[in-house]
């Protein structure tokens, strides 16, 4: 019977692609997550953090404008989501608020949970401790709310 063995260095080429292979799934995982949250299109970040911007100032104003004096040149986002929901522009920049703490919320447990995962995969002494990372962080993901 002929008896094969692997070096050390061949091991360690294995467990860095399953580990290249596990990141991937992490991120991806978390990707899938966070699409559940935010609308994932080009640029779509930027109007989020435009919004929340815009609300901060729109709320730090006394009296806040309502929908006729509102300077939709000032506060466009408030201002078109305003024309487009038929809520006031109170509302609108309470709204932007109110989803842009859940959000910094939320995506810090989705960040914590994909930089702690990646960690236990870069750290894992094999192909299993590399799976059971990425379906326990696959779990968490999925009770996330």
């Amino acid at each position: 019977m002929l008896i094969l063995s692997r070096s050390g260095q061949s091991k360690a080429r294995e467990l860095e692609h399953h580990a290249s292979a596990g990141i991937a799934a992490i991120n991806a995982a978390v990707d899938q997550a966070r699409r559940r949250y935010i609308t994932p299109i080009a640029g779509q970040d930027m109007i989020y953090r435009e919004k929340q911007a815009e609300a901060e100032r729109f709320l730090t104003l006394d009296p806040v404008p309502d929908a006729e004096s509102l300077d939709p040149g000032v506060f466009p986002f408030i201002a078109a989501e305003s024309h487009a929901t038929g809520q006031t522009p109170q509302e609108v920049a309470v709204l932007f608020e109110r989803l842009a703490a859940e959000w910094r919320q939320l995506g810090a447990q989705m960040e914590a949970l994909r930089i702690g995962a990646i960690a236990r995969v870069r750290a894992a002494a094999s192909p299993a401790d590399i799976e059971a990372a990425v379906a326990e962080v696959a779990a968490l993901l999925e009770g996330l709310s």
